[in-house]
């Protein structure tokens, strides 16, 4: 039978030979998402900008679980390509409360945020059940 979950990928890749040691990502507080978010790695002009209010909306959103705070800013970029490169219309520099909320209601978020939600239920579901298997 194969590897099938990430446990058992994470004692393979933490191998000393294969170079990659195991990095602990914890949730980010609302500063480390506003940098995260306002500031993207290699784009040092990255030409759209996040309104104080809607980086707070995000943090709170996601408790500052990074995959899911990645998602929203993913989501918001495409969000932002569709209205002004596909339908033409304007759009200010500047993602706000609103913006968040389209983002949000869109089907698309829990499509795409879908692996982390599975992740944390299956999680909570081996734990439930190895304790139930204990008694």
């Amino acid at each position: 039978m194969g590897l099938n979950d990430l446990d058992d990928l994470r004692r393979s890749y933490s191998n000393p030979l294969l170079g990659w040691e195991p990095i602990h990502v914890s949730f980010l507080d609302a500063t480390q998402v506003a940098n995260i978010l306002a500031n993207p790695l290699n784009y040092h002009d990255f030409p759209l900008d996040y309104a104080p209010e809607a980086l707070d909306k995000i943090a709170t959103l996601t408790n500052g679980q990074p995959y899911l705070v990645q998602v929203i800013g993913d989501l918001l970029v495409q969000h932002y390509n569709r209205v002004v490169f596909t339908k033409h219309q304007e759009h200010g520099a500047v993602f706000d409360v609103a913006d968040i909320q389209t983002v949000v209601d869109d089907p698309k978020f829990y499509d795409t945020a879908a692996a982390y939600f599975e992740g944390v239920w299956n999680q909570v579901t081996r734990a439930v059940y190895k304790r139930n298997d204990l008694w």
